[in-house]
């Protein structure tokens, strides 16, 4: 399963030991929900990448 190279070089650290590292605990208190969803929307919904909608842009003052 391991390349012929892969005893020549020294285990990388970052990678060796992930797996076996106890995870954080999770936070007791939930998060809070944002306030006004509505209110993050992008400032533009969607632009529609036709090559008309692309033409009536251009011409679009």
């Amino acid at each position: 399963a391991t390349p012929a190279h892969a005893s020549l070089r020294p285990p990388n650290p970052r990678l060796r030991n992930r797996a076996t590292q106890p995870r954080p605990p999770a936070p007791s208190v939930p998060r809070p929900a944002p306030r006004a969803p509505h209110l993050h929307r992008r400032a533009r919904p969607h632009v529609s990448h036709s090559n008309r909608a692309i033409r009536l842009r251009r011409a679009a003052p």
